[in-house]
């Protein structure tokens, strides 16, 4: 049986503090509060604040003041003249002929016929733009445009920054009625009806009424499903929404039943990509939807090239979206998980920055979730094996968990050691073990490369099972492998508080104290356990 390797935790040591600091130190080459004279002082990805003393870490799109070349980027568009955004976060050498790409392009999409090879939209016909994961001009699908003329309103609307825009009125057709023929009304920027007119609303379409010679729609309404669009039925009236979400309506006011109102939300995630939660592109993180119309965004950064799968466990009905950082949808779902569960599976290479994007089903729903990213099973995810390992060798490449939730995991080769990393939520005894037909032993350290205990057998039949008294708060890592170090096999892991430990306790308490002899009555109820002391 192997054990840790003092290379493995000299490394986590550096990161963590000798002294088994934080595990969120600043890692080398990305800033820190050292004290600092010069820029030269600080380390890559920091600069030094004069006014302070102290490096502070730069933000994506700025360049230190004695190096140009020496900048944090996100996108390809932060990095200067013939230099990329790397994977690390700074820029490195390399051809950059498109600013406002992504940091790589995106394999596997199968959308539309191959036309022309690209970079960027811009090496692209006027009526055609790059999609990113073909790397090939398409003809543009509505309403997306690149030129005023392209729209029948004559307006495309493209944002700072952008390749692409909308045109303005939706599907680019129409704004109002005054757009359209006779008889025909605009809907959904779209002109719909008859160009001859009306007499009476027997001539007119489902959801019109005939007006002075014209259908239009029928505003009267009693559910949101009678209006046309995205109207909704407000006092028998159908009536375009104030509001969508909290952002449609400023500082200090919150969107409440598609109208504005004073307030100010409890939000555990942001709602834009600027505001995104950071997560691994191997982790399990926790999430709320806090409202109805609740959007939570999560960005990563890939580190392996293949299918990476990204979705929701849990009881909420959700739905997600998979999104590259300059907001080009790669592929949504509503109920491709397990239950109402979402789930996206897409090809993506390694050093790009990605978007996941989770709602409920509908504009109502709210409820607990935890957002899973699942790296390729065939790629090389820190561990080696000739870049077939499922879950990093280390704890530096750990995968992130969380309690309560069967994580998958395989043994892929000769020595191969499965990390995972995890946060108790409580102070208590926990339970630690694996699941499947594979013989596996299995470490608990703590965020000092300590070991705390280890187990082999003591779970259901060949698996491994650690009970611990663990700390809120604290940050633990588990090492599974094989018992013999040869061999491949494939098993589950599970972790959370011992509720076995907690349910004996409880019946302690609760027992009857009684003196021996003595003649206690009773009434015994099926399934029922009554314990005297």
């Amino acid at each position: 049986m192997l054990r840790p390797s003092f290379s493995i935790w000299t490394t986590l040591l550096l990161l963590s503090g000798a002294c088994g600091g934080a595990a969120d130190a600043p890692l080398p080459g990305r800033g820190g509060a050292e004290p600092c004279s010069v820029n030269g002082d600080c380390r890559n990805g920091s600069t030094c604040d004069l006014a302070a003393g102290l490096c502070r870490e730069m933000q994506p799109g700025e360049c230190r003041n004695d190096d140009p070349t020496l900048c944090v980027c996100e996108l390809n568009s932060h990095c200067p003249a013939d230099f990329v955004c790397g994977g690390d976060g700074l820029c490195i050498p390399g051809n950059n002929p498109a600013p406002g790409r992504d940091a790589g392009p995106i394999a596997g999409s199968d959308a539309g016929p191959v036309t022309e090879r690209c970079d960027a939209t811009a090496d692209c016909p006027i009526d055609q733009f790059c999609n990113p994961g073909s790397r090939s001009c398409e003809a543009l699908r509505p309403p997306s445009c690149r030129a005023d003329s392209q729209c029948t309103s004559g307006s495309c609307e493209i944002q700072a920054g952008r390749e692409l825009g909308r045109c303005a009125g939706g599907l680019g057709e129409c704004t109002d009625n005054s757009d359209c023929a006779a008889g025909e009304t605009c809907e959904e920027g779209s002109c719909v009806g008859g160009g001859t007119g009306c007499q009476t609303n027997l001539d007119c379409g489902f959801r019109e009424v005939c007006e002075e010679g014209s259908c239009v729609p029928n505003t009267s309404c009693q559910f949101d499903f009678q209006c046309p669009g995205d109207q909704i039925c407000r006092n028998q009236e159908c009536v375009i929404p104030e509001c969508s979400e909290d952002a449609d309506c400023g500082a200090g006011r919150i969107c409440d039943e598609r109208a504005c109102v004073a307030g100010e939300r409890e939000d555990d995630h942001g709602n834009t990509f600027a505001s995104a939660t950071e997560v691994g592109d191997n982790s399990q993180t926790p999430g709320v939807l806090n409202y109805g119309g609740d959007i939570d965004v999560f960005r990563f950064r890939t580190t392996v090239d293949g299918d990476y799968t990204v979705g929701t466990i849990g009881n909420t009905d959700t739905r997600c979206a998979l999104i590259t950082a300059d907001d080009n949808e790669l592929g949504n779902d509503d109920d491709g998980g397990e239950g109402s569960n979402c789930e996206v599976t897409h090809t993506l290479i390694a050093g790009a920055i990605f978007q996941v994007q989770v709602r409920g089903f509908s504009e109502r729903t709210t409820g607990a979730y935890a957002i899973v990213i699942r790296k390729p099973q065939g790629g090389n995810n820190g561990g080696g094996n000739n870049g077939n390992d499922d879950h990093g060798n280390d704890a530096q490449s750990a995968t992130e968990v969380l309690e309560g939730v069967e994580t998958p995991g395989a043994i892929d080769g000769r020595g191969d050691h499965d990390f995972f990393r995890f946060v108790a939520s409580e102070t208590g005894p926990y339970r630690i073990y694996t699941s499947g037909t594979t013989d596996t032993y299995c470490y608990l350290h703590d965020n000092g490369g300590q070991t705390l205990a280890r187990n082999d057998d003591a779970g259901e039949a060949l698996n491994c099972l650690i009970t611990s008294q663990l700390i809120q708060g604290t940050t633990y890592f588990v090492e599974v492998q094989r018992y013999m170090d040869r061999g491949v096999g494939s098993y589950s892991l599970h972790i959370g508080p011992d509720m076995s430990n907690r349910l004996s306790e409880a019946l302690r308490n609760n027992a009857t104290a009684t003196a021996i002899p003595a003649e206690v009555a009773a009434q015994l109820i099926a399934g029922t356990s009554i314990t005297y002391r």
